[in-house]
This record gives C-alpha cells, sequence and structure tokens, in this order.
C-alpha cells in the first residue's frame, strides 16, 4: 500500500487516561536484549523505531489484506501476560498480524449528501 515510512497512533475517544507523559505512538521496544522486540506506546514521530510501512500481504492472503513492517521485522503477535495477544517484532509467517482495510462511507449530517471516505483497520 504504501512504500512510505507511516507513523501509527493510538487514539481513543475515551477521556484522556491519567497518565499524560508518554504518547500512543507505537515504537519498536528497544530497551530490553529480546530476541522478539515487543511493539509498545511511547513511540516519536520521525524516530527510527517508530517507523512501520504498510505492504500487501502477498498471493493467497486474500483482497485489501496487508501487515505491518520495520526495518527490522513484521508486525505479529505472541501470547502475552494473562494470555492476552502482544505485538511484536517477528521473521516468523506463522506469527505474522495481518490487518484488512474496508473502505467506508460516513454520512457527515442527516440533512447533507456529502460523504466522506475513510479507511479503516481490522486486525484478524
Amino acid at each position: 500500500m504504501t512504500s512510505t515510512d507511516v507513523t501509527i497512533e493510538f487514539k481513543s475517544s475515551l477521556p484522556p487516561p491519567v497518565c499524560k507523559e508518554f504518547s500512543f505512538i507505537w515504537a519498536v521496544e528497544s530497551s530490553s536484549d529480546s530476541s522478539v522486540p515487543a511493539i509498545i506506546l511511547g513511540g516519536t514521530p520521525g524516530s527510527q523505531n517508530s517507523r512501520f510501512k504498510i505492504e500487501k500481504a502477498g498471493e493467497g492472503a486474500g483482497e485489501n489484506t496487508y501487515k505491518l513492517t520495520s526495518l527490522d521485522g513484521t508486525v505479529g503477535n505472541v501470547t502475552g501476560i494473562f494470555l492476552a495477544p502482544q505485538l511484536v517484532l517477528t521473521n516468523d509467517n506463522a506469527k505474522t498480524t495481518f490487518v484488512k482495510f474496508n473502505k467506508y462511507n460516513e454520512a457527515i449530517t442527516s440533512a447533507s449528501r456529502v460523504e466522506k471516505s475513510a479507511l479503516r483497520m481490522f486486525p484478524f
């Protein structure tokens, strides 16, 4: 989808959390010696560890199916604490996280017929 680096930021409609001291930008954890670095929040726009790309998943993956990559690997998931999935960098295709982008139209107001196009990301 893009050969340009993108910064991914988590946004929520919930009220801001108590802790406002770190960003909600994704980053590859660089503080540990893990062979499978985690994807964490707290990145900085433009920094090396906060750069990702959106790439076609390849043959047989289905229409509009993509994967997220960084300079050091592909974003995948492993079972983390409390058996919850945790995003990590991996070169293991079996652990790759695929996302599907669906185009949708949303009316801005019910009185106007103006529609707004956008992309939404659905992990599966």
